[in-house]
């Protein structure tokens, strides 16, 4: 009598078992899930030399963070793959830049003096993160920041040159020393003890792994190698890079500090749980 009982259970078992093995989808692909993707961090450029006027410096602090929502997902290899998010919320960007350029020299009583000051916040579309990518050796991401800031500030101009002075409103007088993927656009204005004069130019910062010297390397003008990648899908990524390149002038009359701290991190999660 016990050995029908267990015949039966046993019986019973293994139809269940059976039945749910067959009604699990195969290799059914996993579903893509949200993550947020923050960036954040500081870009200094410094430049000390000389132009044919005099004495050259300039300065430029931006201090950004930025966050978008993206899709991650598994690319045919088993990496975490990112693509944009349907319907996600708007970007978050916050941060400030500024920037201070002088030419200054004095000679008998001669003297040359030109300065541009600006400064304004980071918001809306003045940061544009792009969506991370694994570098082909499969060692880390590639990521692109553009950082387009819109400024106010003043300019000046004052030379004395045998007794005479002569004096300068505008902002052409070159005293912009730094490393712009767009140049610098001024408007000046017209009344200027009544409203700041107005600029804009573009940054880009290429974020990857180390990859060597070469045009797609740590030489190109943009690009920072040496980012370290560390995490998994699941628990997230956080990348992070700390470097500093010191580069002469392209006239050779000076040289460059630039300074680059970066940190971000993307963790799964959903725009409705923020």
């Amino acid at each position: 009598m016990n050995s029908k009982i267990v015949l039966i259970f046993l019986t019973l078992f293994l139809a269940i078992t059976a039945f749910s093995q067959r009604s699990k989808t195969p290799g059914a692909p996993a579903k893509p899930l949200a993550a947020r993707f923050l960036v954040q961090g500081t870009y200094e450029e410094t430049y000390q030399g000389t132009t044919e006027k005099g004495r050259a410096e300039g300065k430029l602090i931006i201090k950004y963070e930025a966050a978008r929502w993206l899709t991650i997902s598994n690319n045919e290899v088993g990496n975490a793959e990112f693509s944009d998010l349907a319907n996600a919320p708007v970007p978050f960007v916050s941060g400030s830049v500024s920037y201070e350029g002088r030419v200054k020299s004095a000679s008998g009583g001669n003297s040359y003096e030109a300065m541009s000051s600006f400064a304004g916040p980071l918001s809306s579309n003045d940061v544009v993160l792009s969506v991370p990518e694994y570098t082909d050796t499969g060692n880390g991401f590639k990521i692109r920041v553009l950082i387009n800031p819109k400024l106010k500030g003043k300019c000046s101009l004052v030379e004395v040159q045998d007794g005479a002075t002569g004096t300068l409103d505008g902002c052409n007088n070159g005293t912009y020393f730094f490393t712009a993927s767009s140049p610098m656009q001024i408007d000046d204005n017209d009344d200027p003890g009544k409203t700041p004069d107005s600029a804009s130019f573009g940054i880009e910062l290429d974020i990857e792994p180390e990859m060597g010297q070469g045009p797609a390397g740590d030489a190109g003008v943009y690009a920072w190698g040496g980012a370290v990648t560390t995490g998994s899908k699941e628990a997230g990524f956080k990348i992070v890079l700390d470097k500093t390149k010191e580069l002469p002038s392209a006239d050779n009359r000076g040289r460059t500090t630039r300074k680059l701290v970066f940190n971000a991190t993307i963790i799964p999660g959903s725009p409705e749980k923020q």
